[in-house]
């Protein structure tokens, strides 16, 4: 009766933590669509303050601290850490007399706690010398925090030749 006690307990355990491995997620397959929703809206309400030259808000949106990385195709063309990308975005945005901004082709992919948006944001930015404009290819990673989706990382490149009239 000694020896049959411990498998009289260990043996519900045993099924219950089996369950418990056939019951996970598949972060390739599933959706998650209200997360999908929260990261479009994200990505939305970022070039929104981009065009509305809202620094705070479009700095706000940035994880902050080593994690962080970006490449551009405008200013710097090496890989920037958190401080170089959001001051380049505001020397970016102070210079220019107008931004205007339409995305293209967002696609979202949740993976849990990390996001993937692609898109092809066509552009124009006037300054008081020229006016720049074209598409992009993006990518954003995003991340699950406590205050919302921040971008882990970003990367831009030109779509196809962009051209600058002066």
């Amino acid at each position: 009766m000694e020896t049959l006690l411990p498998v009289v307990f260990l043996a519900p355990l045993a099924l219950a933590l089996a369950g418990c491995q056939t019951n996970r997620t598949d972060l390739v397959s599933e959706a998650f669509p209200a997360d999908q929703k929260a990261v479009e809206k994200t990505i939305r309400e970022i070039f929104d303050a981009a065009q509305n030259r809202e620094l705070d808000k479009l700095e706000a949106f940035h994880l902050r601290g080593p994690k962080f990385t970006k490449f551009d195709d405008a200013g710097e063309q090496t890989r920037q850490d958190d401080r170089a990308a959001i001051r380049a975005e505001r020397e970016q945005l102070a210079g220019a007399a107008e931004f205007q901004a339409s995305l293209h082709n967002l696609k979202v992919d949740v993976f849990g706690e990390v996001a993937v948006a692609t898109l092809e944001p066509e552009f124009l930015v006037r300054t008081g010398e020229a006016t720049f404009q074209g598409k992009d290819r993006s990518t954003f990673v995003l991340v699950k925090t406590d205050q919302g989706w921040k971008i882990a990382h970003e990367h831009h490149s030109p779509f196809r030749q962009n051209s600058r009239t002066p």
